[in-house]
C-alpha cells in the first residue's frame, strides 16, 4: 500500500488509482491476514472486507461520487489497520 487513499483524494482520485488503492487492499487480505480455523471472530471480519472490496471494484465501473471515494479511502486504513491487527496479536494462542 504504497500511496495512502488520503493523499490521493487530496489530488482528484481518478479511477485508476482507486482500482488501484483498492486492489491493493484486497491483495494485502489475502497476502498479510491468514485466518485460522480457530480464529471465530477474525473469520466474519475477513469475510466481510473481502465482499467490501469486491463491491468497491464493481463500484468504480462507473463514474465516482464523492461518497464511493470516501468509501474507497476508508476501506483503505480498515484494512491497514486490521492488517496491523492480525501482525500484532497472532504471536499468541490466545488471539481469537
Amino acid at each position: 500500500m504504497q500511496q495512502s487513499v488520503h493523499e490521493a483524494l487530496n489530488v482528484g482520485m481518478c479511477i485508476p488509482t482507486m482500482q488501484k488503492s483498492v486492489h491493493e487492499a484486497l491483495n494485502a487480505l489475502k497476502t498479510q491476514v491468514v485466518v485460522r480455523p480457530d480464529q471465530l471472530m477474525l473469520l466474519p471480519v475477513h469475510a466481510r472486507a473481502t465482499r467490501t472490496g469486491g463491491f468497491l471494484l464493481r463500484s468504480t465501473e462507473r463514474q465516482p461520487t464523492s461518497s464511493l471515494l470516501s468509501a474507497a479511502s476508508l476501506y483503505h486504513e480498515a484494512v491497514r489497520a486490521l492488517v496491523a491487527f492480525v501482525t500484532t496479536f497472532s504471536k499468541t494462542s490466545k488471539f481469537v
